[in-house]
């Protein structure tokens, strides 16, 4: 489960994903068809003397709401969010988009391909 904050949370089930915003009073619960994006980032994280780069991809829903779903595990592994994410995603219609930030030297060596060939590959 990813909790965004107390207002708002949302969890990604291998059959659906279920969303609570500050926008709406009541649990939404949609099927993962409804993802209509997936756009792949990397990022850096730089805090209180931590730097390690890092890689997400944000599912963007029918009706606009988008959720990031972090790649990168605490001890810089591949998160085991990719397999659930991308097998999830199996026979599913969605565009996906690679942000310009995925490149060599802005993404881990262990995501980068994942976010570049994510298209291409089926799980």
């Amino acid at each position: 489960m990813y909790i965004r904050s107390i207002s708002s949370y949302y969890c990604l089930t291998p059959d659906n994903i279920v969303v609570l915003t500050k926008y709406s009073d009541k649990v939404r619960n949609y099927d993962w068809s409804a993802v209509k994006e997936v756009h792949g980032i990397c990022w850096t994280h730089d805090w209180k003397r931590e730097h390690f780069l890092g890689g997400s991809v944000n599912l963007e829903l029918e009706d606009g709401i988008e959720l990031p779903v972090n790649l990168r595990a605490d001890n810089g592994t591949v998160s085991s969010n990719y397999l659930k994410v991308k097998t999830a995603l199996i026979g599913k219609s969605y565009q996906y988009y690679v942000n310009a930030t995925v490149t060599p030297a802005a993404c881990p060596p262990n995501l980068y391909p994942l976010l570049w060939n994510w298209p291409r590959d089926e799980g």
